[in-house]
């Protein structure tokens, strides 16, 4: 479910029954927006957390929230407690004018916190190393301390502390034996990657990573073992097909999107509703 306010009780009850029934995991946007809690007050009288436990979200084998903006601090207790994990999008939440996650404060607390990206029209481009770097910057911006959120702290979000967040730690999220073989491969040939020391008192590899580079910056993506992105070129599907494909179909859901806001004032019917 991408909101509560999507599905009626009912709806939200059998989502969760049937993620326990099939072992799975059970992801949803929580408290992105303070219009979103006000929502919550008025419908349940509870913030956001409490009506989640009350559905049984936190009874499911892996429970997941994107956002998590306007978490309290009791609320980022009740969650460490019951292994909550958090998927942050700054990008989106700036966008959107979202707010600033206390993330933090969640990492502190136990909560496992990834890097997301949220969908494309809060995002546009996907870049997940911009994504890093905004990470970095809001967090420094909140605390109004430059040493926050460092850059070894946001690549554990974007590696094996993301994969914890969805249950895959001992799969994915770091390069070690039995793992499988997820691994990217950076340029360092670019004005962005210029000077690099990778080692010694100057290493700064992570600061590259995470404030200069760009996606367009990795030239090798291997998933599993299979490379799908070489020399820059996606290796798996037709990048021109992908592209004609969009544009012929981007008219008519635009279209819808127009008529669902005109009915729907704006978009603000569909959470007060």
């Amino acid at each position: 479910l991408e909101h509560l306010f999507y599905a009626d009780e009912a709806g939200q009850r059998r989502a969760v029954e049937l993620a326990k029934k099939r072992g799975t995991g059970f992801h949803t946007h929580c408290s992105e927006a303070q219009i979103e809690l006000a929502e919550f007050e008025r419908r349940y009288g509870k913030r956001p957390m409490y009506v989640l436990d009350d559905l049984g979200f936190f009874e499911t084998p892996l429970a997941m929230i994107a956002h998590g903006v306007w978490l309290d601090s009791a609320e980022i207790e009740f969650i460490a407690k019951r292994r909550v994990s958090v998927a942050h999008n700054p990008v989106s939440n700036m966008k959107l004018a979202s707010g600033i996650a206390l993330v933090g404060e969640m990492l502190a607390a136990g909560v496992a916190v990834g890097i997301g990206t949220d969908g494309e029209k809060e995002n546009n481009n996907f870049d997940m190393f911009e994504e890093m770097k905004v990470a970095s910057l809001l967090g420094k911006l909140k605390d109004l301390d430059a040493a926050a959120m460092d850059s070894w702290q946001v690549l554990r979000m974007a590696t094996i502390t993301g994969a914890k967040a969805i249950g895959l730690d001992a799969e994915i999220g770091s390069i070690e034996p039995g793992k499988r073989a997820d691994i990217i491969a950076v340029r360092t040939d670019t004005p962005r990657m210029t000077p690099l020391y990778g080692e010694g008192p100057y290493f700064n590899l992570q600061h590259n990573l995470v404030h200069a580079v760009r996606g367009s910056d990795v030239a090798m993506t291997m998933i599993d073992g299979q490379i799908v992105v070489e020399d820059g070129e996606i290796k798996t599907a037709d990048l021109g097909e992908i592209i004609a494909e969009v544009r012929k179909v981007a008219p008519g859901l635009f279209a819808r999107r127009a008529a669902f806001l005109a009915e729907n004032a704006g978009g603000v019917r569909q959470w007060t509703d």
